[in-house]
């Protein structure tokens, strides 16, 4: 496998879904471009339509159409709010030449976060998702999640205008990459935020990854426009500016790693935060720029750093401390996840972060806990980066064909089988585990705390301590579908730490560790 592909899959896998409910509302679509007919009544699998795009005509705002593995040639125009568009890996978007996979246009109605695009791999559109609204302005703030946009000239490109119209846009756990690997693309940006004629553009920006592309995010607006963004959890790396921000507003960096630079030319510069903004504050962040050779062959000049930047005393900044590696696991192969010996373990202002603090956040780009105690010292900062240091993985295996693991795009665990879950981590650590099903509309039921649980078609919590590194726990799968449950099954494998609190024998229920989502094959 592609080592991008690879790293894409471990995203997918380890990200928490959003919170919804326990019934479904609205009506749930299928498209198939493989078995599929528009002629065909749309609502169940083996009924289901074959373009994405008749089934978004025919549906109505609060409706969910789910998408089947296949490649998909069209743009798909949403104009709807509350539409939910999920893919099943793998359903690819390939749009005719010069158009976006995704536009999504508020003309006649205000979109809001309900919209969702969720899940697709999206190859060599002009845009990946294209957001804007038409010649009369209203807001649009859609959510746009877990999605691969592979060499497109812009992953996301948000177009923002209109007098006091504010957009507040959720771009989250999407993977936007070209494959010129050791070189970006000499063109487009992975997100571009533009706003003018007054827009306020205040969009959420957490836990992409962007590589390999001329611009990372792209950052614009005019004197009467603001875009006041979030970034946090990011990863941006071998891009020529991974962040170029010319805004007048102060966009806010929180936990970020930005790291190499990939000139698209011979220009013998890379930056990490390269800003015209009245001022860009960063924290809690790794800016790891060094110097370089370029795919050319010529050096460049690596620069963390470039304009009104404020960066607080707590990231690691190459060009402040050059002998502070931050050290990365896999840098090369695209591996941001920190050693054990990481001078970023513990180092970040944790006060920052904390519920109701200015900027909360609560996981890393893995969907892990954003704080916590890896060597079990009672110690719990927050690390630098985009990732949280752990001592702890999960893998599910079925066993029926062992090399479709969690590595791969998903597991395809079987009614009436049984899939293999491995934990690994530190002799002595305690942990909780449990599974349970999940629909299309994601979790069906948010567990207490312990010793008060509520698992809906699944096992009662397994609370455990590991007596070497590592331990497997064979899980049988029910024998059907409960008939609550839509088409569309998930299993939902759970591992939570349980750490001892100092000075006592109490454990300490963490928050999800590991969180991985299965699709099952019926």
């Amino acid at each position: 496998m592609h080592k991008l592909s690879r790293i894409l899959s471990l995203s997918f896998l380890l990200i928490p879904l959003l919170a919804a409910s326990l019934g479904a509302q609205g009506t749930v679509w299928f498209v198939d471009a493989v078995n599929g007919n528009n002629a065909n009544g749309g609502t169940m699998i083996n009924n289901a339509f074959q373009t994405i795009n008749f089934a978004v005509n025919l549906a109505a705002p609060g409706d969910t159409i789910n998408v089947l593995p296949g490649t998909y040639n069209e743009s798909v125009y949403i104009n709807k709010d509350g539409l939910r568009l999920e893919a099943l890996p793998i359903a690819t978007i390939t749009p005719p030449g010069g158009q976006p996979a995704f536009e999504i246009v508020s003309d006649t109605t205000a979109i809001s976060n309900a919209t969702l695009v969720r899940g697709f791999e999206i190859v060599d559109a002009f845009y990946g998702v294209y957001i804007h609204n038409s010649s009369t302005p209203l807001p649009n703030s859609p959510t746009i999640e877990m999605n691969e946009m592979r060499d497109c000239s812009i992953g996301i490109f948000l177009e923002h205008f209109g007098s006091g119209i504010t957009h507040d846009a959720i771009l989250r756990y999407n993977f936007i990459h070209h494959e010129i690997e050791g070189c970006s693309a000499p063109y487009g940006a992975g997100i571009y935020l533009l706003a003018y004629d007054g827009a306020i553009c205040e969009t959420f920006i957490r836990a992409n990854r962007i590589f390999y592309v001329e611009f990372g995010m792209l950052i614009d607006d005019t004197v009467s426009s603001s875009v006041v963004s979030d970034h946090q959890c990011n990863v941006l790396a071998y891009n020529e500016w991974s962040y170029f921000i010319e805004s007048t507003a102060a966009p806010t960096l929180c936990n970020e790693s930005i790291a190499f630079g990939a000139p698209a030319s011979s220009t013998g510069f890379a930056y990490g935060v390269y800003s015209n903004s009245p001022n860009v504050n960063v924290y809690n962040s790794i800016i790891w720029v060094p110097d370089g050779i370029d795919c050319f062959g010529f050096p460049f000049i690596g620069d963390d750093v470039f304009g009104p930047v404020t960066v607080d005393g707590f990231s690691i900044v190459e060009d402040v401390n050059p002998a502070m590696d931050p050290q990365f696991v896999d840098a090369p192969n695209l591996d941001f996840h920190i050693f054990s010996t990481s001078p970023a373990i513990n180092a970040g202002d944790t006060i920052l972060i904390l519920p109701g603090s200015t900027i909360p956040i609560d996981h890393d780009n893995d969907g892990a806990p954003r704080i916590q105690d890896p060597f079990r010292t009672g110690v719990l900062d927050v690390d630098l980066g985009a990732y949280e240091y752990a001592t702890v993985s999960m893998d599910v295996v079925d066993p029926a064909d062992p090399a479709n693991s969690s590595g791969l795009p998903y597991v395809m665990g079987r009614f009436g089988g049984s899939v293999n879950v491995s934990v690994t981590g530190n002799p002595g650590d305690q942990w909780m585990f449990w599974w349970n099903t999940a629909n299309s509309y994601g979790t069906n039921v948010v567990l207490p705390a312990l010793g008060n649980q509520l698992v809906l078609f699944g096992i009662n919590p397994i609370t455990f301590t590991l007596t070497s590194s590592s331990a497997v726990l064979p899980i049988n799968l029910p024998n059907r579908a409960p008939l609550t449950m839509l088409a569309l099954q998930e299993l939902e494998f759970h591992l939570q730490s349980a750490i001892s609190a100092p000075n006592t024998s109490n454990p300490i229920l963490g928050g999800f560790t590991r969180r991985i989502i299965v699709e099952l094959n019926q």
